[in-house]
């Protein structure tokens, strides 16, 4: 490509400043050719100085033609996806002249086009043959016919201060204003009608690119026709994908750029390097950086793949297009319709019972524990594709954004609660409370429009892949839950007057019974925050965003009320599936809590050590799927558990050969060796049913916990060592019953090391 790409700059200044770039692109030939000196802004589309700018252009390439040489023009502010010299379609020998299309009546598989359609230039191969000499000179013939209106009120054009930018020459763009009403055309027009005439008498043979390989700017969101997703996505059902985008359809160069780096199609952006070097500038480093480029190429494909771009268009993007400006909920609801569309909304045989998205929420305190669940899953068929991360607050979300690039299919949109809700927010504090509310009221937003959705919690460990179970994928089930607490583990799915459902796994489908349900739910939680509302006024007033550190006042108020008898949403929500329970309004399923245990699993928080849980469940003949990390209360005591037993997929730790620590900024899991000993780690956990570490005294001080002593830690692990082994074996050989037990110092760690590979092969050891 570079190797056969000509530059042709109208200004003095453009081609120096190109000059002194192009020395990491050799091969790029960089020429000048002036117009005008005060040709060297911006030109808005239309003025008179953009007119003359384009008239210059297309004499130079009359000129080229003369001389023999065919030439494609493109326009540098389109994407490449790919290589179009390994497109057929361009390099059509048999072709003189190849167009694309700027508007379509419907984006077609072949190349035809309608009456409706219209031919853009800014991707447009032209053979040096008599016919296309012939027709360029009459391209030009008639615009300056049509130009020549301009001539009187022109005058000789370097008397015009700011060469005929609209912003500086308001008379003279009123003068082609008025030329326009009266049946002005311009270039793109009059080749327009050139071609087509070319096509109906054949004195040039014409081939038309087909819209999908090559779309115009209509394909993006943001611009003159709203959001394209409906072109993209026909696009995608017959099976045609973009080699090359125009960045049209949008006013000013502010606003093409603002697009195409919503979109990850812009690949100069000065941002700091990961690893702590100063940030890259256009004029030091370009695309050298080859880490860079691949990541910005990555970028680049995500967008091909989601058919989203990464961020919404501000309203300001492009203030004179028409386009649809769609509120923050708009947004979410956009994004969630083109995943279900995208997975489903093409194929009316695929299983019922799969037909949802998984869903999370959450603010930035929360990002660790999305990049570890997004290790924990990576391998897990058609979990990230159906992914949709919401997030409370601008810094988490733009922190996940800058973190997901390897995990390209899951989609990361933002509702904004309150930016001061960013920080860890205590159970049951003001904040929390008011979170979940908001979560809640997104998630109904998502029912509104037919989306069934999965709600989990990131903080939880997957197993193995939940869509693989038919307990969760039931179709008949409307509404899917987990319990919290269970008075004894159950092999089915009954539950208890004694037990409390969670909602941190809870499927929801979008039917009418369930969507009653829900804005119920949101109705009653809406009656018992009221009693906080004199008190809370106007939440941007309250430092620190409602966190219980900050705002004792409010989380006093929110206790009184608990002592009267308040109800959280958790509360709430169990009581209205019971009720949807007795009169059968909703169908209601429980998961086996074995599948999907709470945090009682685990030890150190609120259950004391659940080894009776664990050990029963295996009695029973059941294994978790996810187990959620619950019953505990802050963050660090909820990262520390996972930690310590293997189910945390961020760690910062020596890797064995030497190599420095591996950092969430750098590697998270890319490195595929890391993460089979990461899952490897994880399943071990779950064989012995025993922790690596045991929990410190301070993992969760507000927890009531059963705080062993060192000496009962060790009791403890040797019991379950020996339950694990012979106590569900009545009839095991007595003889062999024991334990080989050693110890040592840290002076005698390699030859601990040494003996374990010496036992390695030996069974049972």
């Amino acid at each position: 490509v570079h190797e056969r790409t000509l530059l042709i700059f109208s200004d003095v200044e453009g081609y120096e400043e190109m000059i002194r770039h192009k020395r990491q692109h050799a091969e790029v030939q960089v020429v000048l050719a002036i117009a005008h000196d005060s040709l060297n802004t911006e030109q808005e589309y239309r003025s008179v100085g953009y007119s003359l700018l384009m008239e210059h252009r297309n004499r130079i390439l009359g000129k080229l033609l003369d001389v023999g040489v065919s030439l494609l023009l493109f326009e540098a502010d389109a994407v490449w996806r790919s290589n179009p010299l390994d497109d057929p379609h361009v390099s059509d020998a048999d072709a003189e002249v190849v167009v694309f299309m700027n508007t379509v009546e419907k984006p077609p598989e072949y190349g035809e086009f309608l009456e409706e359609d219209r031919i853009g230039m800014g991707f447009t191969l032209l053979r040096a043959t008599d016919g296309v000499r012939s027709l360029w000179r009459e391209l030009m013939s008639e615009h300056r016919q049509e130009l020549a209106y301009l001539d009187e009120a022109l005058g000789d054009f370097s008397r015009v201060q700011g060469g005929g930018n609209s912003k500086n020459n308001s008379e003279l763009d009123s003068v082609l204003r008025a030329r326009a009403a009266g049946g002005y055309m311009d270039e793109m027009a009059l080749f327009q009608r050139l071609v087509r005439r070319a096509r109906e008498d054949r004195s040039v043979r014409i081939s038309v690119l087909p819209w999908c390989l090559y779309p115009s700017g209509l394909w993006y969101d943001g611009g003159m026709g709203g959001d394209g997703y409906a072109l993209r996505l026909a696009c995608r059902e017959v099976g045609l994908e973009p080699i090359v985008v125009q960045n049209n359809f949008i006013f000013g160069l502010d606003a093409k750029r603002g697009r195409a780096q919503r979109w990850g199609h812009w690949f100069l952006q000065a941002e700091p390097l990961l690893d702590g070097k100063p940030p890259r500038r256009i004029e030091e480093q370009g695309c050298e950086d080859e880490e860079w480029l691949r990541k910005d190429l990555g970028t680049m494909e995500e967008s091909f793949e989601t058919l989203t771009p990464h961020e919404r268009p501000k309203r300001d993007e492009c203030p004179r297009c028409v386009q649809e400006s769609l509120s923050p909920d708009e947004w979410i609801q956009d994004r969630a319709m083109q995943m279900w569309n995208r997975h489903w909304g093409l194929d009316p045989v695929f299983d019922q019972g799969k037909r949802f998205l998984f869903v999370s929420f959450g603010n930035k305190a929360f990002v660790p524990f999305f990049l570890s669940w997004l290790c924990n899953t990576a391998h897990m068929a058609e979990v990230h594709e159906r992914t949709l991360l919401i997030f409370s607050d601008v810094e988490g979300y733009e922190e996940m954004i800058r973190h997901k690039r390897q995990h390209a299919e899951v989609q990361v949109v933002l509702a904004i609660a309150h930016d001061s809700l960013n920080t860890e927010q205590e159970y049951r504090s003001v904040g929390y409370s008011l979170l979940m509310e908001h979560r809640n009221r997104i998630l109904g937003k998502l029912l509104d429009v037919g989306v069934s959705l999965l709600l989990f919690e990131a903080d939880a460990v997957w197993r193995s892949n939940p869509l693989d179970d038919p307990h969760v994928s039931d179709a008949d089930a409307e509404v899917v839950v987990f319990m919290n607490t269970v008075e004894k583990p159950p092999e089915y799915g009954e539950f208890l007057e004694e037990d409390r459902i969670g909602m941190g796994f809870t499927l929801l489908r979008a039917t009418d019974g369930v969507r009653s349900l829900w804005r119920e739910l949101m109705s009653e939680h809406r009656q018992e925050l009221a009693y906080l509302d004199e008190a809370l006024g106007d939440f941007s007033r309250v430092q620190g965003g409602g966190n219980s550190k900050n705002n004792s006042e409010l989380d006093s108020v929110l206790r009184a009320r608990a002592a009267g008898g308040y109800m959280d949403e958790m509360a709430l929500f169990q009581r209205l599936v019971r009720r949807a329970r007795e009169d059968r309004s909703v169908r209601i399923s429980v998961l086996p809590w074995c599948l999907y245990p709470s945090g009682l699993w685990y030890d150190g928080g609120m259950g004391g050590d659940g080894y009776a849980l664990r050990l029963a469940c295996r009695e029973v003949g059941l294994e978790p799927i996810v187990v959620q990390n619950n019953f505990i209360f802050g963050l660090d005591a909820k990262r520390g558990r996972a930690q310590r037993w293997g189910h945390w997929f961020l760690q910062a730790e020596p890797l064995l050969d030497g190599k420095p620590p591996r950092r969430i900024e750098e590697q998270g899991c890319e490195d595929e060796e890391w993460l089979r000993k990461d899952l490897g780690t994880m399943e071990e956990s779950f064989e012995t049913l025993t922790p690596h570490e045991r929990p410190k005294r301070d993992e969760c001080p507000r927890c009531v916990q059963e705080s062993l002593s060192p000496d009962e830690w060790i009791q403890d692990r040797a019991m379950q060592m020996w339950n694990r082994h012979w106590g569900l074996d009545p009839v095991f050989d007595q003889g062999k019953r024991f334990l080989f037990v050693s110890f040592g110092n840290k002076a005698f760690v390699p030859f601990f090391l040494s003996w374990l590979c010496n036992t390695a092969h030996m069974a049972e050891v």
